[in-house]
């Protein structure tokens, strides 16, 4: 059974809960055969590090066996049973076994290292890739001859590939070898070889390893529409027919090399040498089959594409002019992510920033807007066009870019009714276009449209699951703002607890609006929610008065309170903030989405939310030299405006968009449109500031949910 990341951090998570407690009950809780290593507490570490099962360095260096077994299947079951102290139990029983094992002479060796592999094959579930690593290499080093060698090289593989580290090979695990592993093991071996060599760009190295898959594993082989893929990367045709004539079963190859040789000719630049291949393989009088034909067609149609784009020349529409305050701020950060990416250099304030806006704001459209303070020698320019969140304006400005402007791709827009007329025009011009939209419909498989934010879906979803599996919660009340916006969001969340079998105790909206009347009205929902105005009967209030309290005590029934709050309002949170200790309820989780990922929802909190948690996939204050680079050079760009703000997620995501489109161009020598979006389809994860994204076949991105959590007037990432 194999497992996604979610699952595997979700196991690995539940056992180190379940050794905390386990420490905390002693060896009295053990059973006899596990007695002495329960009582012996390992050393005191950071509760961050304790998402792995921290294993004993001595075991680290013991020679292991992969084995097939269903020990790790059986501890997994029990972790999905609720049984996270038992599955623990079981694993250090085993390991007891090891340690004994391994000291009873040659028989004792060999059961230790039997034992030994099922930790081994649980490793990708239940442990760091490091420790993975360390396992199988100290049976890789020191046993290259056992009989179990080749499934210990195949797991030193795949913490290797977990880890996005180089694969290596050996000069012991020949085709013997990888013959003593099952089926669906050698594909994927072969598959993390190609995976790894794609993300090097070794096309061919990565076509040879899907080849060698084709023809060992034809059942399980990669189709051939992945290879030939992979060699139309090659930038050469001298590279391409080399590699065709080394293989040993050449005829499959040969048969698609003048349909190859196209391709490459076009991606490396070649236009009429392509166009005369074609119209040679067009008159050869060769019979030429109807996909064939309809691939020529498109290779054409890819030329014409080509000639007439400029592959340096990326459009942007954003709403700059709309009347929404909140949308012009969002348009706003998204294009100060965009200059920074086009800005090696911070321009000063007189040949960056007024010129840019001055070329922005006119009403007629402009010619392409090259980058302020860049490189000249990357030539990129934006051609930017403001939409005021107008879907005509919108459909305009893609003919416009397009036609006219000869872009090769575009990024935005941002809000939802705009994001939905761009995409359908996008489609019918056959231009990528890559909304930042979170609450866009993405049309089905149209190969051109991408969606570089989380959606509002998926935000929720892995809100909702954080909340009930790691922070245990199961009963919430939804508190959101009495808008089109906070009314998707609470149906959202309510779906999803509905779903995992949780409880809404309470739901409220509420309208602030900066008036006395709106705080009224909010603290009536806090006491509604705690019950402080309930009916009472006559011996209650005969009690009541008796003790001299008005009021019943609240009833905190719920776990948690959802808060959802749209860009720009943390006025909201400052009035909400005050109103959990009024009710007793200072205690209760309050859970939030990604728009308290901003530095005016610290000042607007002002301490008094001790336990809130929220979702973003963007880490303002992340520790890494590329988040640190990105802030200062953002603070160096921008600095001296008078009301300067740090960069916000819309920066991030600007940045992050621009600087992949850009990645893309140069490392695949992109040139046409449908190039770009075939690329994006095939990109290996790229790396931003805002972690690791991939596109779906749908267009959808994938992208890591991070959470955070308040701590006064600071934040602090908990998870992962």
């Amino acid at each position: 059974m194999m497992l996604d990341a979610r699952h595997r951090r979700r196991l690995a998570a539940l056992l180190a809960g379940a050794l905390l407690g386990l420490l905390a009950l002693g060896a009295a809780a053990a059973p006899a055969g596990a007695q002495s290593l329960l009582s012996q507490r390992p050393p005191a570490r950071d509760p961050e590090s304790m998402r792995y099962l921290p294993f004993e360095p001595e075991l680290a260096l013991l020679p292991t066996e992969p084995l097939p077994a269903p020990l790790p299947d059986a501890l997994y079951e029990l972790v999905e049973r609720g049984q996270g102290e038992q599955a623990y139990v079981l694993l250090r029983v085993l390991l007891g076994q090891l340690q004994r094992g391994a000291a009873d002479g040659t028989d004792g060796a060999a059961r230790y290292r039997r034992h030994l592999a099922y930790l081994l094959r649980a490793g990708e579930r239940i442990m760091a890739a490091e420790e993975q690593e360390r396992l199988a290499r100290g049976f890789v080093e020191r046993h290259p001859d056992d009989p179990n060698f080749p499934w210990a090289f195949f797991y030193l593989t795949q913490a290797l590939f977990r880890q996005g580290k180089p694969l290596e090979e050996s000069f012991f695990f020949d085709d013997a070898a990888l013959d003593a592993l099952p089926a669906s093991v050698q594909s994927s071996y072969f598959r993390m070889h190609a995976e790894s060599a794609t993300r090097q760009q070794h096309y061919a190295r990565a076509a040879e390893f899907l080849l060698l898959e084709r023809d060992r594993l034809p059942a399980l082989a990669a189709s051939d529409t992945e290879i030939l893929d992979l060699l139309e990367r090659l930038q050469s045709v001298e590279a391409l027919e080399a590699f065709v004539a080394q293989q040993t079963r050449p005829d499959w190859l040969t048969a698609q090399l003048p349909f190859l040789r196209i391709r490459v000719l076009i991606n490396v630049g070649r236009h009429g040498d392509a166009l005369l291949a074609i119209q040679r393989l067009q008159r050869s009088g060769e019979a030429v089959s109807s996909a064939a034909q309809k691939a020529l067609r498109t290779a054409r149609e890819e030329i014409e594409d080509t000639v007439t784009t400029v592959p340096q020349r990326i459009g942007v529409l954003l709403p700059l002019g709309s009347s929404s305050a909140a949308l012009r701020v969002l348009a706003g950060e998204v294009l100060d992510g965009l200059r920074l990416a086009l800005s090696r250099r911070p321009p000063t304030p007189q040949e960056g920033e007024g010129r840019l806006e001055r070329l922005i704001m006119a009403d007629r459209p402009q010619a392409a807007v090259p980058p302020s303070g860049g490189d000249p020698a990357r030539g990129y320019e934006l051609v930017i066009r403001d939409t005021r969140n107008d879907p005509e304006l919108v459909r305009r400005g893609v003919r416009e870019l397009v036609q006219d402007q000869h872009v090769i791709g575009i990024i935005g827009p941002i809000a939802r009714n705009e994001s939905q007329a761009a995409v359908e025009e996008a489609a019918d011009q056959h231009v990528p276009l890559i909304s930042l939209s979170v609450s866009l419909d993405l049309p089905p498989r149209s190969g051109y449209v991408f969606r570089h934010s989380k959606s509002e879906e998926e935000e929720i979803a892995h809100l909702v699951a954080f909340a009930m599996d790691y922070l245990h919660a199961g009963r919430f009340v939804l508190l959101y703002p009495a808008s089109r916006y906070g009314e998707r969001m609470m149906r959202l969340f309510w779906d999803n607890v509905a779903a995992r079998g949780g409880h809404i105790v309470a739901v409220a909206g509420y309208d602030i609006s900066g008036d006395r009347d709106g705080q009224s009205d909010l603290k009536g929902i806090f006491e509604e929610i705690t019950g402080l105005n309930r009916p009472l009967d006559a011996a209650d209030t005969a009690l009541l008065d008796a003790v001299g309290d008005r009021r019943p005590d609240p009833i905190v029934d719920f776990d948690a309170i959802f808060v959802p709050i749209g860009p720009n309002s943390a006025a909201d949170l400052r009035v909400i903030a005050s109103y959990p200790v009024t009710v007793d309820a200072e205690r209760v989780m309050i859970l939030g989405n990604r728009f308290w990922n901003a530095e005016s929802i610290l000042v607007a909190a002002e301490g008094k939310l001790r336990n809130a948690v929220f979702v973003d996939s963007y880490d303002r204050s992340g520790k890494d030299v590329q988040s640190q680079d990105f802030r200062n050079r953002h603070f160096l760009m921008y600095g001296h405006r008078l009301n300067y703000r740090a960069p916000t997620y819309y920066t991030a995501i600007g940045y992050d968009t621009l600087n992949m489109l850009e990645k893309l161009v140069e490392q695949t020598h992109t040139r046409s449109r449908r190039a770009l979006a075939q690329a994006l389809l095939k990109m290996p994860p790229y790396d931003g500031v805002t972690g690791l994204t991939t596109f779906l076949e749908t267009g959808e991105a994938v992208k890591e949910s991070m959470f955070f959590m308040l701590e006064g007037t600071s934040q602090r990432r908990v998870f992962p």
